[in-house]
């Protein structure tokens, strides 16, 4: 029995599945706010470059990551260097609420002992 590959188009699971990267905005009294939500991988990245240069923290960015499903290595190395923007602009990058996928990641890594990480639930 012969077998076919199926793309997305043709796949109902592909097309159940919307992978990708999305960033809303948030500004607060002291804190700007980006929430984070899907996956945060290679194709996320302008996204959230574009993202971060919309917006001038005054204190502290935070990315609210309870929504965000998944961090490769792309997005680990976008982190690394808005830390180094935070630390030139004098202002604080702060990680809210990752899920276990990505606190993982980011534990691995190494970057969760180098990063201010928060749970959320304060």
């Amino acid at each position: 029995m012969a077998t076919r590959a199926m793309s997305a188009s043709t796949n109902p699971i592909g097309r159940l599945r919307q992978p990708g990267l999305s960033v809303e905005p948030l500004e607060l009294e002291r804190d700007t706010v980006l929430v984070l939500r899907g996956e945060f991988d290679l194709n996320g990245i302008e996204v959230f470059e574009e993202a971060v240069a919309s917006v001038r923290p005054r204190d502290s960015l935070v990315l609210d990551l309870r929504e965000l499903t998944f961090m490769d290595s792309s997005g680990l190395g976008a982190l690394v260097s808005l830390r180094e923007r935070a630390r030139s602009g004098g202002w604080s990058l702060v990680l809210s609420a990752p899920q276990p996928p990505v606190a993982l990641v980011l534990r691995i890594s190494g970057l969760a002992q180098r990063l201010t990480i928060i749970d959320g639930t304060g």
